[in-house]
């Protein structure tokens, strides 16, 4: 039985796999490139598997793993161009994009108020918004709406889903950096060096 790990930040880490006691050759990134698992090459599948199985608990879906997707991928290709979105006052608004920006947390789909939201950026305006996938079911987008019940239930199904099933045992937490403690700035929990 291998161990799975639940993702964590990269800062303040020993350059070794956390999996075993070997240097590690990579950095898993699972909501971020300083947010994940390290790792050496022997186990890579198995941060690879562990970081999926986060996402799929956490309900996140990477952009780049959607739009490597054969059903989703080219909706969200549709949607790297000028679009027109449903506004939460019911009224059309235009001039709005994918959002692929990678500034300090990966673009994802992910759910909010129970809803699947897809990033979306508007630079006219300036302004980023999760956009509901339900709201292209709206008839004056004109979108499939079979198109779009079959995304849903896709996304409901989890893109990850056989990364959980492949974990073998409960995720666990990956232990401290000895030199790192805890102090609280506040409410807010801090990691320092000793």
């Amino acid at each position: 039985m291998s161990i799975s790990y639940n993702p964590t930040t990269l800062i303040m880490r020993h350059s070794s796999c956390f999996y075993c006691p070997t240097p590690s050759t990579h950095d898993e990134p699972t909501l971020n490139r300083l947010y994940g698992l390290r790792c050496c090459d022997a186990h890579r599948a198995d941060a690879r598997r562990d970081s999926n199985a986060y996402l799929h608990r956490h309900k996140s879906v990477k952009l780049q793993d959607a739009l490597s997707h054969p059903v989703i991928g080219p909706f969200l290709t549709r949607l790297q161009t000028d679009t027109t979105i449903v506004r939460s006052d019911n009224s059309l608004d235009g001039g709005w994009t994918l959002n692929t920006d990678h500034h300090y947390a990966d673009p994802m789909l992910r759910i909010v108020e129970g809803l699947w939201r897809i990033p979306m950026k508007n630079v006219s305006i300036v302004k980023e918004k999760g956009v509901s996938l339900v709201s292209f079911l709206d008839k004056r987008l004109q979108y499939d709406p079979v198109l779009i019940s079959e995304i849903q239930a896709i996304l409901e199904a989890g893109l990850y889903a056989s990364d959980v099933a492949a974990c073998t045992s409960e995720p666990i937490d990956v232990p401290e950096t000895p030199c790192v403690k805890i102090v609280y700035v506040g409410n807010d929990p801090v990691r320092v060096a000793d």
